[in-house]
C-alpha cells in the first residue's frame, strides 16, 4: 500500500489496485440503480435528459462537481449517503432512458447524445463513489494492515487528492464535451 519511492505508472497501477473492490461496489450500485430505474416505471425520478438546466460550460461543471460532492460525502457516512446517491443517480439516468424511447428517441440516438460525455462523466461519479466508500474502507484497512494510523490517514489521503484530481479532470472534459459537442 506504500506509495513512496514509485514512479507514476507504479502509482496508477497500486491506486487501482487498492481501489478495484471500491469501484466494483460503485459500478454495481449505479448500473443496478440504471437498470431499476430501465426496467420499472419510477416516476418518482423522470425526467428528460437535460434535467439540469446550465447556463454556461462553468455552470454544468460546477453542478456535475456538486454531485460528485454528495456521492463522495459517503466518506463521512461509512458509505451511506454514497450507497444512497449512486443508486439514484442510476435511476435518474435509467428513467430518463426509458422515458426517451417512449417519447419515441432510437437507442441509438439516446446513446449518442449520452456517450461522448458519459464516457468522463460515469467513471467520475464512480471514482466518486469510491472516495465516498472510503470510511468503510479505511476502518477495515486499520484492522488488517500493519501500518500506523497515521500512515493509514497519510496514505489514504494521498489516494484521495489522486482520485479527486482525476474527477476534476474526467467532469471539466464531461463539462466542456456535454456544453460544445453533445448539442452538435
Amino acid at each position: 500500500m506504500n506509495f513512496q519511492g514509485r514512479g507514476i505508472k507504479d502509482v496508477v497501477r497500486k491506486l487501482v489496485s487498492n481501489n478495484k473492490i471500491l469501484f466494483v461496489i460503485s459500478l454495481l450500485l449505479f448500473f443496478g440503480g440504471m437498470a431499476g430505474g430501465y426496467l420499472f416505471r419510477i416516476d418518482a425520478v423522470r425526467g428528460d435528459l437535460n434535467y439540469i438546466q446550465a447556463s454556461d460550460v462553468e455552470n454544468l461543471l460546477f453542478n456535475n462537481i456538486k454531485a460528485s460532492l454528495v456521492i463522495a460525502s459517503g466518506l463521512l457516512s461509512l458509505g451511506i449517503s454514497t450507497v444512497i446517491f449512486l443508486i439514484t443517480n442510476g435511476l435518474i439516468v435509467g428513467s430518463s432512458i426509458q422515458q426517451q424511447l417512449e417519447l419515441g428517441l432510437s437507442i441509438s440516438s439516446i446513446f449518442v447524445k449520452l456517450i461522448p460525455h458519459g464516457i468522463f462523466e460515469i467513471p467520475a461519479i464512480l471514482i466518486s463513489g469510491i472516495i465516498g466508500l472510503k470510511g468503510v474502507s479505511i476502518i477495515i484497512e486499520f484492522f488488517r494492515t500493519s501500518l500506523s494510523t497515521k500512515q493509514l490517514i497519510k496514505q489514504t489521503l494521498f489516494e484521495i487528492a489522486l482520485l479527486t484530481s482525476i474527477i476534476l479532470i474526467f467532469l471539466t472534459l464531461a463539462a466542456i464535451i456535454e456544453w460544445y459537442i453533445t448539442p452538435l
